[in-house]
């Protein structure tokens, strides 16, 4: 393969790169609206209701257990996708650290985890996280004030499995929270960026050897 042959596949390859970093940044803002939309509708739609009717306790209404499981099937899941959409992200970017950016040329991804050394992730993850917070406090909110209007105090079946419910989605909950950071912290970047340049060197070795 020509020398001018091998210069376009990698510009083909960095610009289908690029174009994946901006698509998953993309998908991400898309899924996060997505999440706050329809967190919020089903919480007021299952909580208007509710707040409409007669304050009659009924012990056998299963209202407050679905305000608290069904906006944590829509947060916990969006909370997946983004991460996983972030690791993509810096996957890629360790990659181009690697095999395209030099010492004397353009370092973009590399000077952007400096950055983000410095900053840490608070630029785009406290936001976020802030706003994935909120949602669970409203979420944990809206169905501690459901159970109080319908089940009042007396102890049943139904509500100890809402307070188990509670503690098991707290703990998913908080460790999502963690591998959404961990995936956006600068270490993460130089676990692959270390990663793609021991593959660089198994390559070339076989290609000395050869």
């Amino acid at each position: 393969m020509g020398s001018e042959s091998v210069d376009e596949y990698r510009k083909i390859e960095f610009d289908t790169l690029y174009k994946e970093i901006a698509e998953n940044s993309t998908r991400i803002y898309a899924v996060f609206g997505l999440c706050v939309t329809a967190t919020t509708a089903a919480i007021g739609i299952l909580m208007g209701p509710l707040l409409e009717a007669d304050s009659t306790t009924d012990p056998g209404d299963l209202t407050p257990l679905a305000v608290l499981v069904l906006p944590a099937m829509i947060i916990l899941p969006c909370m997946l996708l983004i991460t996983g959409l972030l690791h993509s992200t810096v996957r890629i970017a360790g990659y181009i650290a690697v095999f395209f950016e030099q010492p004397d040329g353009a370092r973009w991804q590399s000077r952007v985890q400096a950055i983000r050394e410095l900053r840490r992730p608070r630029y785009f993850f406290g936001g976020m996280a802030s706003v994935f917070s909120g949602l669970a406090l409203v979420t944990v909110g809206s169905s501690v004030l459901a159970m109080v209007r319908r089940w009042g105090p007396e102890i049943t079946p139904v509500l100890l499995l809402y307070l188990v419910s509670i503690a098991v989605l707290g703990v998913i909950f908080a460790r999502q929270v963690r591998a959404l950071r961990r995936v956006w912290d600068a270490e993460r970047f130089r676990e692959f960026q270390q990663a793609w340049t021991e593959i660089r060197q198994a390559e070339q070795a076989e290609v000395d050897g050869g």
